[in-house]
């Protein structure tokens, strides 16, 4: 038996069932195989839902929230393999002699087993027997280039899946295309655009089950997408609240190198690479420049989370935000906080709410117990929040010109943003016929091991989806611990 699971990234249910018109093997799945809407973790974000994904625990059982976590300073350092308290799907497997293949799954490396070949993910790149052209976007998402490089990454990606089916021996592989995300974020309102894309996956996904009949695959996304309506700035609003205190700032005169002019430099540089047919080696040699250049161009209209912090009066300030959409934290210093955390959390979420009501706005509220379960939790948000479905935006950035609500937003530059709902379409010999329901991103792993034969481990919080055909006898799963301490890279 060989198995995949295909991740498209950031996939939204609602899209493929609008365009399932024009993706006949979609279609065809949905007829003969098992589908449903997959639900993201709270909050939808890539990372904690990836890690989630492949371990079948809660965060709070995994340590990780986000892709960064803060430290005790107010700094950040980046999350990678390292810092997923638990082991993967795959570790258990390959502890059990089924061997296995990553190509570029989130958190999935620096790889911490001897797994038969992988690629690492996006942001900590690793490779174990097997070597590929470069993979990365290599383009800012303003470029008129983007389209063509998103397609390029599309057809590599199914390029990789054919090479591993003849040239490397797997009984698991697990692959995550990560352009559709970036083309669900920052194309959304080009539909023809994702709607050709879209064709594209299907088409090659089709073509892979007819060369393969006899392959079980799983066809999941970590997260939905939704159209940005709106976005509402969280540091505005707990600084108008009182709840958040700057220092004295004195702003200087806007500095030479913006961060638009950078992205103009840089598309400009994409433009000339393409005229002198150098694209290819402008992406491999060019994505550091164009970093630092990025990074140089700080002054915009807003103020990321790591350059915001540090200007912070941390003896007044009471909460603050930071990592993807909708998260609040308390200050632990605080007196406040110190004397009663949690009637601190319900004032704010009371504050929000009734700023939310004012507004017109539906608010959904976690507190942290309410999603995490685990000896990492204190470590998690304190507040969560979505609000209208996501349609608008939880920034976690400081608008420079002190708003709290705007309306405007960007066509080519974050257009949409996560939702809860994402997708699951499960097609095979081993796969039952019907629609799944209340599936769960957490009941991935725990599925996939009942694929294999195995009963998922008691502490997994996840359980095995009803996709599979037939009574499968299931046995205990053999598991090496291998909870490695914290490495920063």
């Amino acid at each position: 038996m060989r198995c995949i699971t295909l991740g498209l990234d950031g996939a939204s249910y609602f899209l493929i069932e609008e365009l399932l018109g024009d993706l006949p093997t979609f279609a065809r799945i949905r007829r003969e195989g098992a589908y449903g809407r997959l639900t993201s973790t709270i909050l939808p974000n890539s990372f904690p839902a990836w890690p989630v994904i492949c371990t079948g625990k809660n965060p709070g059982k995994l340590g990780v929230f986000d892709f960064m976590r803060e430290t005790p300073e107010h700094g950040f350092l980046s999350n990678n393999a390292v810092d997923v308290r638990s082991e993967f799907v795959w570790e258990i497997l390959e502890d059990n002699g089924h061997r296995c293949g990553l190509i570029n799954v989130p958190g999935s490396s620096p790889f911490r087993s001897p797994i038969e070949f992988g690629e690492g993910d996006f942001r900590y790149k690793d490779y174990v027997n097997f070597s590929w052209a470069d993979t990365t976007i290599g383009v800012i998402m303003t470029s008129n280039s983007l389209e063509k490089r998103l397609e390029e990454l599309i057809e590599e990606r199914f390029r990789q899946l054919e090479f591993a089916w003849e040239n490397r021996q797997w009984d698991f592989l697990m692959m995550n295309i990560n352009a559709v995300d970036v083309m669900s974020h920052h194309r959304w309102t080009d539909r023809e655009f994702i709607r050709r894309m879209f064709v594209l996956i299907d088409r090659r996904l089709g073509e892979l089950l007819a060369r393969h009949p006899d392959l079980d695959i799983i066809v999941i996304s970590d997260h939905g997408m939704v159209e940005v309506e709106k976005r509402f700035w969280t540091m505005n609003w707990l600084e108008k609240e009182g709840l958040l205190v700057r220092r004295e700032q004195r702003e200087g005169g806007r500095p030479l190198m913006t961060r638009k002019r950078a992205e103009k430099l840089i598309n400009l540089a994409t433009w000339i690479s393409e005229k002198l047919h150098v694209r290819k080696l402008a992406v491999k040699y060019g994505r550091g420049l164009g970093r630092r250049l990025l990074k140089s161009g700080s002054y915009d209209e807003d103020i990321g989370f790591v350059d915001f912090l540090p200007t912070l009066d941390w003896d007044r300030t009471v909460a603050y935000s930071h990592g993807h959409q909708g998260k609040i934290y308390l200050n632990d210093r605080h007196p406040s906080v110190i004397a009663d955390r949690d009637a601190v959390v319900r004032d704010v979420a009371g504050r929000l709410r009734a700023f939310c009501d004012a507004n017109g706005i539906a608010l959904e509220t976690w507190t942290n117990g309410d999603v995490y379960d685990g000896p990492f939790s204190v470590d998690g948000e304190d507040l969560m929040f979505i609000m209208d479905d996501n349609r608008i935006l939880a920034q976690t950035y400081y608008d420079r010109a002190g708003r709290v609500l705007t309306t405007e937003k960007p066509t080519n530059y974050m257009s949409a943003h996560h939702h809860r709902t994402g997708i699951l379409f499960a097609a095979g010999p081993d796969i039952a016929r019907g629609e799944v329901e209340g599936a769960n991103v957490i009941d991935v792993t725990p599925t996939i091991l009942r694929l294999f034969g195995y009963e998922p481990p008691a502490d997994m919080d996840g359980r095995p989806l009803d996709i599979l055909a037939g009574e499968r006898a299931v046995r205990i799963a053999a598991k090496r611990e291998r909870i490695v301490d914290r490495i920063d890279f």
